[in-house]
């Protein structure tokens, strides 16, 4: 039970390891004759191909046996990895996007990173716009081709999504996984445009769902039929999220720095305009015949005035503050003060 629970392989007991992993066999037979030949034990990591794990192994001689064998302790370490790949790849991604402040580069590094990562030929982001009469039109405007000789599908794919076709799903939130588009015929095949692409063979939609409406989604073509795993299918709704919101923060990022550079150039019209208002008062001041000061509310007075001092012979220091009332009859200064 053991066995079977850490490798993924039961009815063992009795058969070779030919009989067991007959396409693996020959690479694992020659880790162990070399602990055989070399009388050393060793410590690896390998892929068990044909049960889809990832193990960890220990093999060593078996020295008080007469013949000479072979053991192995191992334990199954594939969530282990997983979880190691996953981690290595969102700071991969993270590390990525976090300098871009364009929309388009963003997706378009996105799409990037992780048709790389999972090898497959094409990665594309598609927005939704619903149409008047019913369903969507959907916009392809970048993507990432691993695979040159795909045809580009960049455009728009117009009624699509509708109640009853195959991209439904997408509106209600769901993925939509194609392993095999060979398997698909009629009206499936017509909905789904982006299966329906020379060289296009599997086919995977993650939507994004924001404010309860269907806004965009993130979409993975393959050359050959692919059974989407969970782990592949989690990561491209986990880059699809990522790309979303690195997307808003430039957006909003940019509309911020144009509402600073709206409120600048406000309060330098503002600046100018006060700044000309003040050289008219100036001017006004400068060249009439007739006396103008400025005082505050309490009638200090505050400012110089050619004016005054030509009329009264007041220097600027005399006439500060309540100076000026000495050029005032006395018998005035009461009502002027």
């Amino acid at each position: 039970p053991a066995f079977a629970a850490q490798s993924g392989i039961s009815g063992v007991v009795g058969r070779t390891i030919r009989q067991v992993v007959p396409a693996e066999a020959e690479d694992w037979l020659d880790t162990y004759t070399r602990v055989l030949e070399t009388r050393q034990p060793i410590r690896f990591v390998r892929e068990l191909l044909s049960a889809g794990r990832t193990l960890e192994l220990y093999a060593f001689p078996v020295t008080d046996h007469p013949d000479e064998r072979v053991a192995v302790i191992f334990k199954d370490i594939t969530e282990r990895r997983r979880q190691q790949e996953r981690q290595a790849y969102l700071l991969k991604l993270s590390d990525t996007l976090r300098p871009l402040s364009d929309a388009g580069e963003i997706q378009e590094s996105a799409m990037h990173v992780l048709a790389e990562h999972l090898h497959v030929a094409r990665a594309f982001f598609f927005t939704a716009e619903q149409e008047p009469e019913g369903g969507f039109t959907h916009v392809v405007s970048r993507e990432y081709r691993r695979d040159p000789g795909l045809a580009s599908i960049v455009g728009r794919h117009p009624n699509l999504a509708g109640e009853g076709d195959s991209h439904a799903p997408l509106v209600r939130g769901e993925r939509i996984v194609v392993p095999d588009t060979r398997t698909l015929t009629g009206n499936a095949l017509e909905h789904i445009a982006f299966c329906n692409t020379p060289g296009v063979r599997s086919f995977l939609a993650v939507p994004l769902v924001k404010g309860e409406r269907y806004a965009a989604a993130l979409g993975l073509n393959d050359t050959a039929p692919r059974e989407w795993t969970n782990c592949e299918i989690e990561l491209a709704e986990e880059t699809a999220e990522r790309a979303w919101a690195a997307v808003g923060r430039s957006r909003a990022e940019e509309a911020l720095h144009e509402l600073n550079e709206m409120l600048e150039r406000s309060g330098e019209e503002r600046t100018r305009q006060v700044r000309e208002q003040e050289d008219r008062f100036r001017t006004l001041v400068e060249t009439s015949s007739l006396m103008v000061w400025s005082a505050d509310a309490t009638g200090q007075v505050v400012e110089d005035s050619g004016t005054w001092r030509a009329f009264t012979g007041q220097t600027l220091e005399q006439r500060l503050a309540e100076g000026w009332l000495e050029a005032v009859h006395p018998d005035d200064r009461g009502p002027a003060r």
